[in-house]
């Protein structure tokens, strides 16, 4: 994912994005919302939290932190790691376009560059900590699953 105003990448970094049979949309989009604590509506998994949610495309589909996996994993949102999402939550503002495409021009230089990351072998958090607050205050500090 990068973050770009005219030539210049403020921000870049891996992401998951949507599984085939929930891909997530691509074409040319707006954010259309911002919300720091979002909890996930619908099921299956609906309580989780999605913070620094970012919508585009539809009030369904947004960006937001999450696990991130170098395979497409998602609903169909975009998970960004923790300071990722914190940065891109500050950076963006309502209507900034979002273009979702498998290539984007800075690939071969920037995107060379990143990290692969991998939180698959990272234990799923208990619901019990997913559900309370205590999971909002972690990633507004900065913090990661301190359950």
């Amino acid at each position: 994912m990068y973050i770009v105003e005219g030539d210049k990448v403020l921000l870049a970094s891996p992401v998951a994005v949507g599984k085939a049979s929930s891909p997530t949309p691509k074409g040319t989009h707006r954010i259309t919302s911002k919300t720091k604590h979002r909890r996930r509506q619908s099921q299956p998994g609906a309580g989780y939290p999605m913070t620094y949610w970012m919508s585009f495309y539809s009030p369904a589909y947004g960006m937001h932190w999450g696990f991130v996996k170098p395979y497409p994993c998602t609903a169909g949102c975009v998970r960004m790691p923790l300071n990722t999402a914190r940065k891109a939550f500050d950076i963006v503002s309502v209507g900034t376009p979002v273009n979702v495409s498998s290539t984007q021009p800075w690939d071969a230089t920037v995107g060379a560059k990143l990290p692969r990351l991998d939180d698959s072998p990272l234990p799923n958090p208990p619901m019990s900590y997913m559900k309370s607050s205590k999971v909002f205050t972690d990633a507004d500090q900065g913090k990661m699953w301190t359950f």
